[in-house]
């Protein structure tokens, strides 16, 4: 479902008993050498529970929302003192379906929100509703309040636009300040230019002319910053920000 390649194994049999378990290419590297030797050896868990290591997949790159180094099958997560998931009231693992090509994803919706009517769920004075929530949402919106999202990460993003906005506002304010500044020291210019023949409107396009250019000049003058520090600011806060210089809306 979600793609990630696997180095060895199959997808089909990696975690068909309990137990199974999957790795990641740098966890079998480091307890056995290679991705190859990893296969058919054991690992124990929390010191107590033994597994086969039946697939090794490749590394998650940094954009990837779930990192993890092992899977195991939900039997197993089941067995191992999380006999709660269990419960009707559990939210947590959270369950991810696949729906068909050309399904609706309202219409399903609506047919599994009082699904738990039928059935004598532990939560006798709570009536439990389901609701599908689209997975490249929840990285943004992971907090919920009466089952709909409400908050998560997309409350920095909201926040940290409002402070670009506000410097930017800024910005502009100064410009404006310093362009009526040096106005005063133009106005010779514009004397001796009006009386040579100029037009009203080929100084108007002249002055916004030049504020385009150094609007151009300053965002280059930028963008060598941002690259030049990126990676320094990435180590610092332990980030992996890019430049998205290859989509068109950037």
């Amino acid at each position: 479902m979600f793609s990630h390649p696997l180095l060895q194994g199959s997808a089909k049999d990696a975690l068909n008993s309990p137990n199974s378990l999957a790795i990641s290419r740098k966890m079998a590297t480091e307890f056995f050498g290679s991705p190859a030797s990893a296969i058919g050896k054991t690992i124990r868990y929390e010191n107590h529970k033994d597994f086969t290591v039946k697939a090794v997949f490749e590394d998650m790159g940094p954009r990837v929302a779930d990192q993890v180094d092992f899977v195991m099958s939900w039997l197993a997560y089941v067995e191992e003192d999380n006999g709660w998931a269990k419960e009707w009231g559990a939210v947590d693992p959270r369950t991810v379906i696949l729906l068909r090509p050309g399904a609706s994803a309202a219409v399903v919706e609506k047919k599994m929100t009082h699904f738990l009517d039928k059935f004598d769920t532990e939560q006798r004075n709570i009536r439990i509703e389901l609701a599908l929530q689209r997975f490249g949402d929840y990285y943004l919106h992971s907090e919920f309040r009466n089952g709909v999202p409400s908050a998560g990460r997309i409350e920095y993003v909201r926040l940290f636009s409002i402070v670009a906005l506000f410097i930017l506002l800024i910005a502009c304010i100064n410009f404006m300040n310093l362009t009526t500044a040096r106005s005063v020291k133009r106005a010779k210019e514009i004397g001796v230019r009006k009386v040579m023949g100029a037009l009203r409107g080929l100084l108007i396009r002249q002055f916004i002319g030049e504020a385009i250019l150094m609007a151009f000049v300053s965002v280059l003058l930028a963008m060598v910053i941002v690259v030049s520090v990126l990676p320094a600011f990435n180590q610092l806060t332990d980030k992996h920000i890019t430049l998205p210089v290859s989509q068109w809306s950037f």
